[in-house]
């Protein structure tokens, strides 16, 4: 393994417990009946305004070209993808939800045998089997759920779905363009979406108490400009396939968070479902004998 792969795993691993702290904020959110588009907005007009500066900072070219693609990316893929989440945790519980949407590598997959016509290898089943069993164990999502809405399940497996295609477009389209750049691209079409439902719910309006701007502020740094720089950049490193695997760590982090925060407990099964995920990341980082599999990177 050389020292670009291990910069690309850093980078997802990163990503991965970046996009943990979000949940955490996002449980804060709930509790305290704050209005969450709003605060999306808030969260996604911030890290826009942070990456555009840097691309200007480093005098970067801004090309209508390569905005488009990225900012409809941003607002179609990353707008319904949090809108549906969201709806899905109102429906079915944020654990079911969850375990929905770690079905994405299931997708990424999929896309890249249908598109790129990899082959799918039993290290990559396997490695697939272990992340969605031990996000499972670790969620343990059917405790005290008694009943399941179809609209929540729909919406979570269309997040999965978004997500793939999410990660698989913007590793294709951010390839030549600077990481700072393509996510400023990407925030801004989040932006956008997440502007126009809060003001079209009536609910957009100046944050008024320190709670709600340290958790925009908390968003914006800890939740979107560390985690999603690092996605764009891992990406760039190790490919779409094997970061998606290791993305699968997420539930880890968020269950230590969770432990330190909440003071949540830490069952046997969480244990046991977070080496299962190790054991899945391990297997994606073998390298494949097959020469139908492309070696991203």
């Amino acid at each position: 393994m050389d020292s670009k792969q291990i910069r690309g795993i850093i980078f997802i691993i990163l990503s991965a417990v970046g996009y943990a702290f979000v949940a955490i904020l996002g449980k804060w959110i709930f509790s305290n009946h704050l209005s969450m588009y709003a605060i999306m907005a808030f969260r996604f007009i911030g890290a826009t305004l942070f990456f555009f500066f840097v691309s200007l900072w480093k005098k970067e070219p801004l090309s209508f070209r390569e905005f488009l693609p990225l900012f409809l990316l941003g607002l179609i893929a990353d707008g319904l993808q949090t809108s549906f989440f969201l709806i899905a945790v109102r429906e079915v519980g944020a654990s079911i939800t969850t375990i929905l949407l770690y079905t994405f590598p299931v997708f990424v997959l999929f896309i890249h045998r249908i598109f790129y016509k990899e082959k799918f290898t039993k290290i990559r089943f396997f490695s697939l089997m272990f992340s969605i069993l031990g996000a499972c164990l670790i969620i343990n999502p059917f405790v005290g759920k008694n009943t399941l809405s179809s609209l929540g399940i729909a919406c979570g497996i269309g997040t999965a779905i978004l997500y793939a295609i999410y990660l698989t477009l913007s590793g294709k389209w951010t390839k030549n363009i600077s990481t700072p750049l393509s996510s400023g691209y990407l925030l801004f079409g989040a932006s956008t979406f997440f502007i126009s439902l809060s003001l079209f719910e009536n609910s957009f309006q100046i944050p008024a108490t320190s709670l709600e701007w340290t958790l925009i502020g908390g968003f914006i740094v800890f939740g979107t400009i560390i985690p999603l720089y690092s996605l764009v950049a891992g990406i760039k490193l190790i490919g779409v396939v094997r970061s998606t695997f290791i993305f699968t760590i997420e539930p880890i982090a968020t269950v230590i968070f969770a432990f330190f925060l909440f003071g949540e407990t830490l069952t046997p099964l969480k244990i046991l479902g977070s080496i299962f995920i190790f054991v899945s990341v391990v297997l994606s980082l073998l390298p494949s004998k097959s020469p139908h599999v492309i070696q991203e990177g």
